[in-house]
């Protein structure tokens, strides 16, 4: 006969707790350029209304709404060039993947040059060239038409952000914000096209100021890795066709 022995069963609960920190770096120069799209395309639509004939006042809140959306799209356009070489020095800093082929040197140089107090106070474009002068060993250089077209576009954006108003004439040479040549590189706004106002604000800002000011900010980042040798981690075309499609 066998012996039944009771068995003791000795249960043990052990709570387990952790936390983990996950630190994270988010990306806006793409947010920028959407934004850009995003106003552009709006842009299109209002302009598609208007039928040339009917008088303005039929349209009145439609042209202010155009204005609005191109003026947008200029600001965001500068915006991604602002983030993008930003991005790239804090890139530079961290030693990222993606820039392995510049040299190792090099992106300590770089990444010191972003941890600087007076960094922020930089000009935009300086930003980009002492980038290239320092990896290339050449910058920007004269006669590059993606540097003097963008520096347009920082311009008219200067104008936007900035705004002073100055009484204007009928004659080109008489305005003061000095951008009437720009009327050469985008159609003027269809609302104002006939009319005799001046061309800033009133022919300037509409769908081609809107889209020119896109490509010049996608061809400018594009030109700079280019020479760099770099791949951007952002594909602004991309973004561009997939509003636009």
């Amino acid at each position: 006969m066998s012996d039944n022995k009771s068995q003791e069963r000795v249960e043990a609960t052990i709570n387990l707790s952790a936390s983990v920190k996950i630190n994270s770096k988010s990306r806006f120069s793409n947010r920028h350029i959407r934004c850009a799209c995003l106003c552009a395309k709006e842009c299109d639509k209002i302009e598609r209304e208007y039928e040339v004939g009917d008088t303005l006042d039929d349209y009145s809140l439609l042209y202010e709404e155009d204005h609005a959306y191109a003026s947008g799209s200029i600001i965001s356009s500068v915006a991604y060039l602002e983030s993008t070489i930003n991005e790239f020095y804090s890139d530079c800093c961290d030693k990222a993947d993606f820039l392995k082929e510049i040299d190792h040197n090099i992106l300590i140089s770089l990444g010191s040059k972003w941890d600087c107090d007076d960094f922020e106070k930089k000009n935009l474009l300086l930003k980009y060239e002492l980038a290239l002068m320092e990896i290339t060993g050449k910058g920007f250089g004269k006669g590059v038409k993606e540097y003097y077209d963008v520096n347009d576009l920082i311009k008219l954006r200067n104008l936007l952000v900035h705004y002073k108003a100055y009484w204007q004439g009928d004659t080109a040479n008489e305005s003061k914000y000095k951008v009437n040549h720009l009327s050469k590189k985008f159609d003027s706004n269809p609302f104002m096209k006939k009319t005799g106002n001046p061309f800033f604000p009133y022919k300037c800002l509409g769908k081609g100021c809107a889209l020119w000011g896109i490509k010049t900010s996608i061809d400018f980042v594009a030109y700079f890795y280019e020479k760099i040798g770099v791949k951007s981690l952002i594909d602004a075309d991309s973004i561009y066709l997939s509003v636009f499609k």
